[in-house]
Parts: structure tokens; C-alpha cells; sequence
């Protein structure tokens, strides 16, 4: 099973959820609630990981019960600051704290579950008058950071002094993961009730706190930094995730219209908030370029007088319901509560502890966390160096570097066509190709002399010792990039001598000397730029709709084209999480519109394309609103796609391309700007048909006749006067593509 939990299992477990009381604390019923929930936080951090359904979210949104995450957050953090001393004064020197570290793990369980849940608006929607409990707690346990430090415990630490520590230990952890609950409460604020908004700015006052714990910094210390539950090494320079959500919430809250109505810049304030220009060192605005509006916005609080404001309104707010709920149940009797609880909390009988220990150990999946473990040292699979980057394909390969990835790829891809599709004629292609496609990436041209050579002797190494050129040609030998029979060694074919006979035919795209064409121009610079950097196809898709939204939206004369797609590039890969540096797009960029020129120097022309691209950047999310999340016909299309295989059966499917060429249409579909006028399945719907009608392929399902067609299985909107428009749309595509000498 490739989850903790069945869906069933899922939807059973979150639909029983229900508040539990402070009493019961500790007993085997509470024990077994705390197992389904640590379950349930697993089998999240599965789905959320690798980008599956997420079943856990899901079911909470539609039962209604992520306030109950918050309830048992609520409830633990009241139970370790009341009850928990109580139960130290009873017995200063457990001799067992199972049970207890149990009932303080529960409540990081909680947090770590709602921090992977809120990423999302609708269970922000579901939380309700829960939100404002979530908000201050939250509040309270970030601004316990600045008095609770993670330490190592001693071998001479007693019982009690062990669970204080724990203690410690648990509310940093969950200080941490509060910092990125506040920032989902912050960004999702206009959904929830209005108290909250009154809350964030008044009373809790989160961008006071977030100035100090960005002055305090405590998830870096002694030259390590706090990141995924542990400590790592650092380099002093690399921006943390800890202290990036502190910085994007506060972003959001001081330049958030909402600011001016509720939050009054008074002296001590301004005060404060000016510390921060300090830190927004040129080397934190490269990793994080959205505070590069804070850092003007700071520079005007600095120089503008604070307008005096008519006095607030009175508000009637709610109580804190969850909270007040769990202070009246107790009636203020802690001591009374401990002394319930403590035969439970700190139980000397092994037999219970065995029950108890039995019961959370199915809880703990160690195979499942084996799997997320990283290991500390792997080598590259090209040059056998330390490798810090795994394979985007298989998960299971290393590289140094993205040369190597690059390499690596490509011999794969030239394998799997030399085995499946075409023998060595294939490979001699794809070798003759490897300039055309990657050239700029591995240098000068001896580096892609070299590695050509290279490529070719790795393929055929695998090709022969697989054992595989039985079923082709007759055996022939890589000689220097070439491939020659082995009884006529004079005739060995140049490859370079073949890319360079190919130049002279097909002439290199002169951007400077096209016009905008409607969008083509730049969306193909962006394919050809994106390719050259390596960037995945739904990372050049993205740049390519970015650009196509940002120009329908602005006069296209008064901007740069390229310099709108170079940005887009790299705003693309931080939306995607497929990072593209910066200096690598300005260099293919430069590359690409002043052809056969040398990378650029650090210098003013660099520094003055770099200052364009990042506030290019900023001035496309503006005009785009932040919208920058777009959902790709490509997720679509993998799913019809399957389908259809199943359908034709995998002998017939495999003789013809269908995958390949339909993929082939959406990706030229978005030279064209009118792609953002039809959903997303609707495109990859016309991209398979043209597909299909390519090569006369015919699906056993339904005559043409018939006034349901194959499409209406998947889309049951997409008229057939819609679907030939966007066929047609596609094939336009085509007509635009400019003549080159």
C-alpha cells in the first residue's frame, strides 16, 4: 500500500473525530484518538508530498472538522501550562514520562496536521469562528520563540527535568510550524470573519512580533539552521523556511489595503519596522524578490508623516470559544484535575505501560519515515562526485549538477530509442542533435565535441552489453562521435561535420528582426531559452501563459517583449519549484537574442539586465493581481490519455505516437495567446484529437454518427462547435511561424 490509510479508512476516521475533554487526558481512549490522528498526519504528509489527491484535507473540509484539530491544539497547550505543574508538585521525580511526552506530542501532531491543511482556501473557509482560537493561538506559540531554545539532554537529568525539556523542545517545533499557519490565516484573511482581521493588526499584533523574531532570528544558531525538525548546517547566506514565511507574512500584512483601516503607524511602530532595512540585504532580495516592494514601502513609512485618524468604532467582538469552553469545563480546579490524572500521566504499571506502548507503536510507521529519509552522501552518476540534486524522473539517480542531469537524460532518451524504435539510426540522429538542443549549455565547442563523444559511448556501451544489437544492425563502433562498420573504419561519418552541413540549411531564429506576431515571438523565445536552461515543460508552459496574461493586460509597444519572457522564465521556475538562476536566463537569454556571443562578465550590462528582469518580476505580479497559480491542460491530458491506452490495448497503442504528438500540439498551442480563452480540458481534449486524426486512429467506442463522441466520456461541456474551434486555433498556430532565410 502506497498510503497509511485507505480513503475509506480516511473518510471513517475524520467523520468520528470529536472534541475530547481535559479529564481524559492520557487514558487508553485518548490513547487510541491519538493514533488515528497521528495516522491521519501521516497519510497528509504522503498526499501533499507527492502531489496526490488529498483525501485528508478533503474529508475535513466536508465533515467539518478541522475545528477540531484546533480544539486538541487548544487543549493540550492549556493541559501543559495548568495541569502539568500540578502533576510535577504531586511527584517531583516520575520515574516514567511516557504517557506525558505522549499527551505534548499530541499537540505537534495538531499543528504539524493543520499546518499542512491551511495551505488551502477552503479549509481556511471551514474553520469559522475557529479561526480567531487558531490566531491566537498561533500568535501565543511563535512568541514563545523568543523565550523557549531547543537543547540536549543530559545523562544525569531526572525524570521531571527530562520532560521539561521535552517540553521545550516540542513548543519550538511547533512555534516553528505556527509561523507558517499564521501566514495561510494572513493570506486567506478577507474569507474569514471580520474579528480575525481586528485580531491580527490589534490585538496579537503579528507584524510587532514578526519584527522581533526576525531581530531574534532563534531558528539559526551556533551557525546551524532550524529547517524540516532538525538542525543543519549553513552557510550564513541561504534564506530559511522559517524565517521566509515570517518575511511573506509580513509583506502581506503592511501592503495589504486592509492595513491602512486597522493598523495605525505610531512612533514605536515605525520604529520597529524600520530595523527591518537592515536586513533586507541584496543577497535576501535575490532569494526572495516579492520583499523588494516592503523594502519601498519601509523607505516611505521612513519619510511620511503619520496622518492623525478618527477614533475606531466599537466592535463587538466573539470570545474565544474553544478556549473558554475548555476554562469552563476544568471550573479553574487544576490541582483537582492532576490528581485524577496521575496514576494515568505518570503510571508505574508495566502492563498498562505495554498496552499503551503497543497501542501508539502501529501509530509510528518507521518504514514510511525510511522513505522520506534522505541519505547524507550520494555521488553523481555521471562524474562520481558528491551529488546534492536526485533525478526529476526516476527519484533514484544523482547528479552534481544540472550538466550532468542533463547528459544523463538525454542518454537515457537515446537508449530507450535506439532499443524501441530505430536502431543506430536513431542514435546517430540524436547525436547529430545534442549541439542543436543543448550546445549552449555544456560551453565552448571542444566541451560539446567532448561530450558528444562521451554520449555516444555510453549508449552504445549500453546498447551492446544489454545485449540488444542482436535485434538490429550489425555491430558498429562509436569512433570519435561517429558510427562506422567495424570492417570499414575510413568511412567514419563527422558528426560535427553533419551539424555543421545542417547550419548551413536551417539558419538560427534572428529574434531581433521579428516582430511581436500576437505573442508568438516571445512565447518562442521562451521555449528555445527554457530548453536551453533545461527547465521542465510545465515550467516553460507556465512562463509562456504568464506572458500571455501580462500582455493582455497592458499595451504591448511600451514594454520590452524579451525582457518580459526572460522574467516570466524566472518567475515560472519559482511558481513551479523548478528554480532557474538568474544569471543562467540572462546569459542564455543574451545568448540567444545576440547569437554566437560570449556569456556576459559581471559588469554594469549585467547588473542593469539583472535589476530589469527582477523588477520586471515584480510589475507582472502586479499587473497579474499575484495570481500566478495556473492549472495546465497537461494533468488532464496524462489521465485521458491512460484511458485511452486502456481502450486500444498497449500492442496498438504503442505503433502509434499519440502521446507523443498530442503533447507536441499543447506545447506549440501556447505560442498562441488564445489558449487562455478555453478550460484547460477542453485543450487537451483538441490536442488528442488532432492527434488521433494525424494518424487516422479510430477509438472502438462510438460512431462518428452518433450525437455523443469519445471526448464526452472525460468532458461533458465541450460541444463539438467549441472542440473544432480550438482544433482550429491549434492549427493556426502553425501559419504564424515566421520564414527564415
Amino acid at each position: 500500500m502506497d498510503g497509511v490509510l485507505l480513503p475509506t479508512e480516511i473518510e471513517f476516521y475524520v467523520s468520528t473525530m470529536t472534541p475530547q475533554d481535559i479529564h481524559a487526558a492520557g487514558s487508553k481512549h485518548w490513547l487510541e484518538w491519538h493514533q488515528r490522528l497521528q495516522k491521519l498526519n501521516q497519510q497528509a504528509l504522503i498526499e501533499a508530498s507527492q502531489a496526490r489527491e488529498e483525501h485528508v484535507k478533503e474529508s475535513l473540509v466536508t465533515f467539518g472538522k478541522a475545528p477540531v484539530l484546533v480544539h486538541e491544539a487548544v487543549l493540550v497547550d492549556v493541559w501543559k501550562h495548568k495541569v502539568l505543574p500540578q502533576l510535577l508538585k504531586l511527584d517531583p521525580n516520575p520515574r516514567n514520562t511516557f504517557v506525558a511526552y505522549s499527551i505534548l506530542y499530541h499537540e505537534a501532531v495538531c499543528v504539524a496536521l493543520l499546518e499542512l491543511v491551511m495551505y488551502h482556501a477552503n479549509c481556511c473557509d471551514s474553520l469559522g469562528d475557529a479561526a480567531a482560537d487558531l490566531l491566537d493561538y498561533a500568535c501565543g506559540s511563535a512568541a514563545r520563540l523568543l523565550s523557549v531554545a531547543q537543547s540536549d539532554g543530559g545523562t544525569s537529568e531526572t525524570g521531571a527535568q527530562e520532560l521539561l525539556r521535552q517540553r521545550d523542545n516540542l513548543a519550538f517545533d511547533v512555534g516553528i510550524r505556527s509561523l507558517s499557519i499564521v501566514r495561510y490565516v494572513a493570506e486567506f484573511l478577507e474569507r474569514l470573519p471580520l474579528n480575525v482581521c481586528s485580531r491580527i493588526y490589534d490585538t496579537s499584533d503579528v507584524p510587532m512580533l514578526f519584527v522581533q523574531l526576525l531581530l531574534a532570528r532563534p531558528w539559526v544558531r551556533d551557525g546551524k539552521l532550524y529547517s524540516a525538525g532538525k538542525w543543519t548546517s549553513w552557510d550564513g547566506e541561504a534564506l530559511g523556511q522559517a524565517e521566509a514565511q515570517v518575511w511573506l507574512t509580513l509583506r502581506h500584512l503592511l501592503l495589504d489595503p486592509a492595513c491602512q483601516n486597522h493598523y495605525t503607524i505610531t512612533e514605536s511602530r515605525r520604529a520597529q519596522l524600520l530595523k527591518l532595512m537592515m536586513l533586507l540585504t541584496p543577497v535576501l532580495l535575490d532569494q526572495l524578490s516579492p520583499l523588494i516592494e516592503l523594502k519601498q514601502w519601509l523607505s516611505h513609512v521612513s519619510v511620511t508623516e503619520q496622518v492623525a485618524k478618527s477614533p475606531k468604532p466599537i466592535l463587538l467582538e466573539t470570545v474565544l470559544e474553544i478556549k473558554e469552553k475548555i476554562l469552563q469545563q476544568s471550573g479553574g480546579k487544576w490541582k483537582k484535575i492532576a490528581k485524577e490524572q496521575l496514576p494515568v500521566v505518570f503510571c508505574n504499571d508495566q502492563k498498562t505501560l505495554m498496552e499503551a506502548a503497543q497501542t501508539l507503536s502501529e501509530a509510528y510507521n518507521t518504514d514510511l519515515l525510511e522513505k522520506f529519509e534522505v541519505k547524507k552522501k550520494s555521488t553523481c552518476e555521471q562524474c562520481g562526485k558528491n551529488a546534492i540534486q536526485r533525478c526529476s524522473h526516476c527519484k533514484k539517480v544523482w547528479y552534481c549538477s544540472r550538466s550532468c542531469q542533463g547528459l544523463g537524460s538525454f542518454v537515457e532518451a537515446v537508449y530507450d530509442s535506439v532499443v524501441n524504435e530505430g536502431g543506430f539510426q536513431d542514435l546517430l540522429q540524436g547525436l547529430v542533435d545534442v549541439h542543436r538542443s543543448t550546445g549552449h549549455r555544456w560551453g565552448n565547442r571542444g566541451v560539446i565535441t567532448e561530450n558528444i563523444y562521451r554520449l555516444g559511448a555510453t549508449v552504445s556501451a549500453r546498447f551492446f552489453l544489454s545485449g540488444n544489437s542482436q535485434k538490429r544492425e550489425p555491430p558498429q563502433l562509436i569512433i570519435l562521435g561517429g558510427i562506422c562498420p567495424v570492417s570499414i573504419m575510413k568511412d567514419v561519418i563527422d558528426v560535427m561535420e553533419l551539424q555543421r552541413e545542417r547550419n548551413k540549411r536551417i539558419a538560427p531564429v534572428d529574434y531581433r528582426n521579428l516582430d511581436f506576431n500576437g505573442g508568438f515571438t516571445p512565447a518562442r523565445f521562451i521555449f528555445e531559452c527554457g530548453m536551453k536552461l533545461q527547465g521542465q515543460p510545465l515550467t516553460l508552459a507556465t512562463a509562456a501563459i504568464l506572458m500571455h496574461k501580462f500582455f493582455k493586460e497592458v499595451e504591448q509597444s511600451k514594454y520590452d517583449c524579451f525582457l518580459i519572457a526572460a522574467s516570466t522564465l524566472y518567475l515560472a521556475g519559482k511558481v513551479k519549484d523548478d528554480p532557474l538562476k538568474i544569471r543562467d536566463i540572462i546569459n542564455v537569454a543574451h545568448n540567444t537574442l545576440h547569437r554566437g556571443s560570449s556569456p556576459l562578465e559581471i559588469g554594469d550590462e549585467y547588473w542593469s539586465m539583472r535589476d530589469a528582469i527582477v523588477q520586471a518580476e515584480l510589475l507582472i505580479m502586479r499587473v497579474l493581481k499575484f495570481e500566478v497559480s495556473i492549472t495546465h491542460p497537461h494533468k488532464y491530458m496524462l489521465h485521458y490519455l491512460r484511458s485511452m491506452e486502456g481502450w486500444l490495448g498497449k500492442e496498438q497503442w504503442g505503433q502509434v505516437p499519440i502521446a507523443r504528438t498530442a503533447a507536441a500540439f499543447l506545447q506549440d498551442f501556447h505560442h498562441d495567446p488564445s489558449i487562455l480563452d478555453y478550460q484547460p480540458q477542453h485543450v487537451a481534449i483538441a490536442c488528442i484529437s488532432l492527434a488521433l486524426q494525424c494518424y487516422g486512429v479510430r477509438l472502438p467506442l462510438i460512431e462518428d454518427k452518433d450525437d455523443e463522441t469519445w471526448y464526452s466520456v472525460f468532458v461533458k461541456d465541450l460541444q463539438k462547435d467549441k472542440h473544432w474551434e480550438i482544433m482550429e486555433k491549434i492549427m493556426d498556430t502553425y501559419n504564424r511561424e515566421p520564414e527564415t532565410a
